[in-house]
């Protein structure tokens, strides 16, 4: 309880201190970049115990910052602002902040623990946030499940649906996905837990993932729906703009991570039409890409841009839809790992090295619980653009 209040207090300075009004234009110019100490980041201290302290920052504490997601990283460069600024920042032991960790949850932080391993679940759960009672039985779609963001979330949202719910999930890795979901089945007997493994970036298997979410339909008779755009790539990231002169790789990678996204989107919407006590909720996993443009990184902030604009056409069409384009931030993932290795920006692979070295990449169970506890809340604009730090 000390570190929720110590956590919404701080929140609650930083809203009302900080000129993010005055400064929103100048930012939205501005380089990305994430300057040392102007954030608010939990971490444990030598002993495990919760500290507080305050620090200087060159910023104030809602200033634009270069934050990707998807293992995506982040840029760091200083820039010149009047005034020192401050910020509380308020330190407690990492076991408490791990959503695979046993320990009990820190009320107000990103919801409860994660269920962790089959069969951990049921004993890490805790009361403030249980969509089933609210939600009813859901039919819900994930994919990129396999691992990562993607299987925090499967992990979550099994533990969290009520009886008599379906979960479809989706991904490429046969193997992975399936002992995912034997450990789900496992855990939760009464939701109704099927893999599906397939390619969304071919035709064929973007064809058998529709025909299966469209099957969902009558698996229970559920009263939500709730699809989760999750399956998504870097693309090559050791090429510059104007290596990109063949078609051909270009459009295998929209394929993947745009075509697949709208076309299993209208499919899935189709088979549920909008109608009386029937909710609809369609989440597109997200990326500061998607509002700034990282030198080397052409594929993915050209798809992530097109996805969150696709996204919000369809926000726009279908008020009865509610659409969250979410960023998760910069997940410690596999895909991290080949950004700092394989883009061609000198500069941004120094970048995502500090992030690693630093420990600032966030973890996938922490980001999911944010997103989910978005969900629980409602109140997002429909179609809006949340970063995992956003408040």
């Amino acid at each position: 309880w000390a570190f929720s209040l110590a956590h919404l207090a701080c929140l609650d300075w930083a809203k009302a201190f900080s000129p993010k009004a005055q400064r929103s234009h100048q930012d939205s110019q501005s380089p990305p970049f994430i300057p040392q100490k102007s954030r608010v980041s939990p971490k444990a201290d030598a002993q495990g115990s919760l500290a507080c302290h305050w620090v200087d920052s060159p910023l104030p504490p809602s200033s634009g910052a270069a934050r990707t997601s998807q293992g995506d990283a982040e840029q760091k460069q200083p820039k010149s602002r009047t005034g020192p600024w401050s910020l509380l920042v308020v330190q407690a032991p990492l076991q408490l902040l791990s959503a695979s960790s046993d320990a009990a949850a820190v009320p107000g932080f990103l919801g409860a623990p994660s269920a962790g391993a089959a069969g951990a679940g049921a004993a890490a759960l805790g009361s403030r946030w249980e969509p089933g009672r609210g939600w009813g039985r859901t039919a819900c779609i994930v994919t990129g499940a396999s691992r990562g963001l993607g299987r925090s979330l499967a992990r979550l949202l099994a533990a969290r649906l009520p009886p008599g719910s379906a979960l479809l999930l989706v991904a490429r890795s046969a193997g992975p996905l399936g002992r995912l979901e034997g450990e789900l089945r496992a855990a939760w007997p009464g939701l109704l837990v099927r893999a599906l493994p397939a390619d969304l970036g071919s035709e064929q298997g973007l064809r058998r993932v529709a025909e299966a979410g469209r099957a969902l339909r009558g698996a229970g008779d559920p009263q939500r729906l709730l699809l989760i755009n999750n399956a998504a790539s870097l693309g090559d990231v050791s090429k510059t703009f104007s290596d990109f002169s063949e078609p051909g790789n270009v459009n295998s990678y929209l394929n993947l991570n745009v075509t697949s996204a709208l076309c299993l989107t209208a499919s899935v919407l189709k088979a549920f039409p909008a109608q009386p006590g029937f909710s609809r909720l369609v989440v597109n996993i997200s990326s500061l890409c998607a509002l700034k443009p990282f030198k080397s990184w052409t594929l993915y902030c050209t798809g992530k841009a097109a996805r969150d604009m696709m996204f919000q056409v369809l926000a726009a069409e279908e008020p009865d839809v509610r659409v969250l384009n979410y960023a998760p931030g910069p997940l410690d993932t596999s895909m991290q790992e080949e950004a700092r290795s394989l883009s061609a920006d000198p500069e941004l692979r120094q970048a995502f090295l500090h992030l690693k070295e630093s420990g600032e990449l966030i973890d996938c169970d922490v980001s999911a619980h944010k997103l989910l506890d978005l969900l629980v809340a409602n109140t997002f604009e429909s179609g809006a653009h949340v970063d995992f730090y956003d408040t």
